[in-house]
């Protein structure tokens, strides 16, 4: 069964009765199992002696660091802690894997703020260039050329811009 869990999700795990393993999807480089190591004094502590879940970032087990979380076991019939279930990934694999995320949002914040920018050039564009039809309307005024017809694309906006060219 923890074989076929760490064949579907990459996640090594341990069952422990007591603070000793008895079984484990871990393996030595020879290929047997890691049966029969004793857990982390920390470990122990916590999750024995006070039936708390432990994590840690940095667990060695046979030379390997993991990332690991350890939750207590318990006797149905006396609630007693009888042991504690190791789930765990290769802290190597488990940095890789983030680092990986980390340069995906890193990418994808950039194509977004590249996006942002090239949108908000092209606004202010099209305010400007808008500005800029209004300003030669004003400036002929300036000049005493009351014969000046607006743009009717300027008269017909119905923003700031729109008001202010029906006011000229």
């Amino acid at each position: 069964t923890l074989d076929h869990f760490k064949q579907n999700t990459n996640v090594d795990s341990t069952i422990f009765y007591g603070d000793t393993r008895v079984e484990t999807s871990l393996k030595q480089s020879d290929g047997s199992r890691i049966i029969g190591t004793k857990a982390n004094d920390k470990v122990i502590k916590a999750v024995l002696g006070k039936g708390e879940s432990y994590f840690d970032t940095n667990i060695t087990i046979n030379g390997q660091s993991y990332y690991g979380y350890y939750i207590p076991l318990y006797q149905p019939s006396t609630n007693e802690i009888i042991g504690m279930l190791f789930a765990g990934l290769p802290r190597g694999q488990t940095v890789t894997s983030i680092n990986k995320s980390i340069v995906q949002n890193i990418i994808i914040a950039a194509v977004v703020l590249l996006l942002s920018l090239i949108l908000g050039i092209f606004f202010v564009g099209l305010i400007v260039k808008a500005i800029s039809g209004i300003v030669v309307h004003v400036n002929k005024l300036a000049n005493g050329d009351l014969d000046e017809d607006v743009q009717s694309k300027l008269l017909t906006r119905s923003d700031e811009i729109g008001d202010i060219s029906r006011s000229l």
